[in-house]
Parts: structure tokens; C-alpha cells; sequence
């Protein structure tokens, strides 16, 4: 018999199906995550039902502030301040959480309780009276039972999808500002416009899961939220030049073709570049199909109409004042503590002798004698931060090991912890969201080694030889939102 703390009851109707049906799911997790909590499960899982309450009470206030707005509600910034004092709060108490202290636990149920039942009685009742008073019902249920027919929400069940070149090129010919990805072959058909691209088969999809097609192209449509942008090229002559083009508030978009030598020269010089930060950064490598002989990978500038193989491609975002962009990594892979230490002598995107414990061997020899699983990323942290290292190959004729991202001298590696499920593990730790991603992508080698194709995971986007989230990163997913501030 499950264990509630809160029971929905037609008291708490606000007289809309969407935002009472939101309620009630907001209902739903506070009671699942003190279930959870009351049967002594493990802390982790209550404080993923935190992060998944946060996520999805932030999605169903962005509904009601767009009703808020659209309808000239007089106490709208109120209430929105309301809410924006709520997430607060929240964040606060998950701090808290994290912390392990023990007099919070029973804290944040009444709190969630009593800020839920006096905020739908009281606030909520307040906007709902004026929306009757002024005969808005019918105009907000016209407003959703529309939405299939508004040409913005098309473009939004278009976006985050695998599309025909037609469908693609509607999107460039009506102005709408685009990142995309697909086989060469296919987006070298579409016309000059506000567009970037790089080339790779390989996606994953919402509905399909894991999806192998020269004949679609996969669309990021980044039109909603920007005030601004820019698209440029950059080979490794005008790299250091790219923060005069990054606005102050927003994001960038950067793709790069696989082994070239801008590839290179980003994945080792990327730090050194003052102020590249200051915003999220975000990219991938393009690829090509695995199976095709003598594939090259390609990027676009749909601005120019340029396709290269020697510079990589980015779009420049300036966002409205009171949207911010947050960046994400999905990593399912740790240290393996009992792993030993491995130190480079060079930095590099390959590696002959290594030091082991301090002792001085060859790698590829050292990788052979210990028969070590190769689809383990090499591991090591980054400022606090998992980075994965993939093998891409072992030359052991040559004694020779090649990688998909550098390796550094100045730091020290173990190879990750064996996953006895790598499928089942990467699934658990990707985030069940809410807000729609702006941009997303993930790693060839998780869509092979996670046997991902026809594979449902919850964040689409194109599969990578590579991630970029400032640095060059190898087996992670890596996803952007848009927030607001």
C-alpha cells in the first residue's frame, strides 16, 4: 500500500485541464520521493526524485507564467516572484540534502506539503478567479486544443526530429536558425541560409531510439531564443580569434570534421584560450558511416554555402536578458580505484612509452599483457570533473596506441571501473527532463558499446566521434538547456 503525503482532491482544481493535470504530477512525485524516503531507500534515489521535482516544477511554472503574460494577468510578476522564491528555496534544501543533514530530511516534506496545498489555494486560486472573470477559459483551451495548427508549434514538433531534405529546407527558406546533422550527401541539397551543419548517419531519436539514415537530417532549431547570432568558420589560423565573437549573454555551437587538423588543434589548445568559457560552449566532431571506404567528415556553413574538411563551423547565440544557457554531461563511467596510475610523457592524440606506478613501460604492451577491455575509457579528473580518454586503437606491431581525444602530460589516468551493463547503466543515468534541450549530442562509441540503435534513451541529437563541452570529451552525452534567470 503506497504512502502518501499529499491526496489530490477536486479542492485543488484550478478549473484547466493542463495546469491541474501538472498538479497532480507535481502531487505524484512529492508522495513517490517520501515513499521512498519512509522505506529507507537508498539517498541517492530520493535526491534523483528531488532533481526530477525541481526539473518538472520549473517546466509547469514556464506554463503558467506563458498564461500569465499572454493574458495580462495584473499580479503576474507576483506570482513569479513567488515561484522564482520557491526553486530558491528548494535548491537550498537539496544543498542541505547533499550534506547529509539529518534535521532537513523531515523538513522538506511539510515543507513541499504546505507550500503545495497553500500556493494552489491561495495563489493559484487567485489568477484562476481573473481567468474566469474575464471568460479566459475558453480562450486557453482554444490556445492548446490549437497548438497543432500554429506554425510555431509545427516547427516545434518538427525540432529535436529527423526530417526530409524538403521538410529542412522549408525550415531554412521561412528564416528559422538551424543546427543540423546528416549525411553529405543530403545536406549538401539544401540552400543557403541561417544554418550549420556536420556530417554523420548515426542519431538518436525520441520515438526510435538509436537510428542509422543517409536519407534524413537531424534538426536543432535554435530560432525561439535568440536575439542575436553569428556563424563562422575557424581553422586553426583564426581560432585564437573566436571570443570576439561570443556575445556576452548566450552559448556557442562549434562542429568540427574528425581528424583534421583543426580537430587537433582545438583538442590541445582549447584551455589556452582566454575567455572561451565565459559562456557554454558546446559542439561535436563530425563523423561518417563506419562501413564506408575512404570517408571523409564534413562541416557546413549554410550562411555561405561553404562545406570543409580543414575548419571547423560555429553559430554564435545572444540570448534575451532573462535566459541564461546551462551545460550538462552524462558520464557513466568512474576511476576504477584499483586500477594503476598512468602518467604520459607527451601530450598527444597517441602514446608510445607512459609511466605505470611511476615505472616506465609501453603502453600498447602494458594494455596487451593486461588484457584490458578497450571499450574502458581512460579516466581522469579534470578540475573536478570526470573526462574520459576513448582507445581507439592498439598498434601493438608498431607499440603504439591511438586515442579519440588527447591525453595529457601534466595529468594522471586510471582506466573506468568495469560496468557490468553498459546499456542498462548509461539509461539509469541519463536524466528524464522536462525542459526541452537546445542542443544535444552523444558519443558513436556509447551508440555502439551500449548497443544503442533501436535503443530508447530520454535526450535525442546526433551521434558523435566526439563531444564538446568546452573541452573535447570521448563516451559521454552532452545536452544544453535554455533556463530562465
Amino acid at each position: 500500500m503506497s504512502i502518501k503525503l499529499i491526496e489530490w482532491t477536486e479542492k485543488f482544481s484550478v478549473g484547466f485541464e493542463d495546469i491541474d493535470k501538472q498538479h497532480k504530477k507535481l502531487i505524484e512525485l512529492i508522495n513517490k520521493m517520501f515513499e521512498k524516503f519512509l522505506s529507507n531507500q537508498a539517498e541517492e534515489i530520493v535526491k534523483e526524485i528531488l532533481d526530477e521535482l525541481i526539473e518538472y516544477t520549473q517546466y509547469h511554472f514556464d506554463l503558467e507564467e506563458k498564461y500569465f503574460y499572454l493574458y495580462k494577468y495584473p499580479k503576474a510578476e507576483e506570482h513569479t516572484k513567488i515561484h522564482q522564491n520557491f526553486v530558491a528555496k528548494v535548491l537550498e534544501v537539496k544543498k542541505d540534502l547533499l550534506k547529509n543533514k539529518d534535521d532537513v530530511k523531515y523538513e522538506i516534506y511539510n515543507f513541499l506539503k504546505e507550500w503545495l496545498s497553500d500556493h494552489i489555494l491561495g495563489a493559484d486560486m487567485e489568477y484562476s478567479k481573473f481567468f474566469k472573470a474575464n471568460k479566459l477559459e475558453e480562450k486557453i483551451k482554444e490556445n492548446e486544443h490549437n497548438k497543432t495548427k500554429n506554425k510555431a508549434n509545427i516547427v516545434m514538433r518538427i525540432n529535436k526530429t529527423i526530417q526530409s531534405v524538403e521538410t529542412v529546407t522549408e525550415l531554412i527558406e521561412s528564416g528559422r536558425i538551424l543546427s543540423l546533422a546528416g549525411d553529405e550527401k543530403i545536406l549538401s541539397q539544401l540552400p543557403k541560409g541561417k544554418w550549420i551543419a556536420g556530417t554523420t548517419p548515426y542519431f538518436m531519436t525520441k520515438d526510435k531510439g538509436g537510428v542509422f539514415t543517409q536519407d534524413k537530417i537531424y534538426v536543432d532549431d535554435l530560432t525561439d531564443f535568440v536575439e542575436e547570432f553569428k556563424i563562422e568558420s575557424y581553422s586553426e589560423d583564426n581560432f585564437n580569434e573566436i571570443t570576439d565573437n561570443l556575445y556576452e549573454n548566450g552559448y556557442t555551437i562549434f562542429i568540427i570534421p574528425a581528424f583534421s587538423e583543426i580537430h587537433e588543434y582545438y583538442a590541445l589548445n582549447n584551455w589556452k584560450i582566454k575567455n572561451l568559457y565565459k559562456n557554454p560552449f558546446v559542439g561535436w566532431i563530425a563523423g561518417f558511416d563506419l562501413a564506408a571506404e575512404n570517408a571523409t567528415a564534413k562541416v557546413f556553413n549554410g550562411l555561405l554555402g561553404g562545406t570543409y574538411t580543414d575548419k571547423a563551423v560555429a553559430i554564435h547565440i545572444k540570448l534575451p536578458e532573462n535566459k541564461n544557457a546551462g551545460l550538462n554531461i552524462v558520464n557513466i563511467f568512474e576511476q576504477n580505484k584499483e586500477s594503476d596510475e598512468i602518467k604520459f610523457l607527451n601530450t598527444g592524440f597517441s602514446a608510445e612509452d607512459c609511466l605505470i606506478n611511476d615505472e616506465k613501460v609501453n603502453f600498447a604492451e602494458y594494455i596487451t599483457s593486461k588484457n584490458i577491455d578497450t571499450k574502458l575509457p581512460l579516466v581522469s579528473n579534470y578540475s573536478g570533473i570526470k573526462i574520459n580518454v576513448s582507445i581507439k586503437e592498439v598498434d601493438i606491431e608498431n607499440k603504439i596506441v591511438h586515442f579519440y581525444a588527447p591525453v595529457f602530460e601534466t595529468r594522471t589516468y586510471k582506466f573506468a571501473k568495469p560496468i557490468e551493463n553498459y546499456t542498462k547503466d548509461f539509461k539509469i543515468k541519463v536524466p528524464k527532463l522536462y525542459t526541452e534541450t537546445e542542443f544535444s549530442c552523444n558519443c558513436i562509441l556509447n551508440y555502439l558499446y551500449g548497443e544503442l540503435e533501436n535503443n530508447k534513451v530520454s535526450i535525442g541529437g546526433p551521434i558523435t566521434f566526439g563531444e564538446i563541452a568546452f573541452s573535447l570529451l570521448n563516451q559521454t552525452l552532452v545536452y544544453m538547456t535554455i533556463n530562465k534567470i
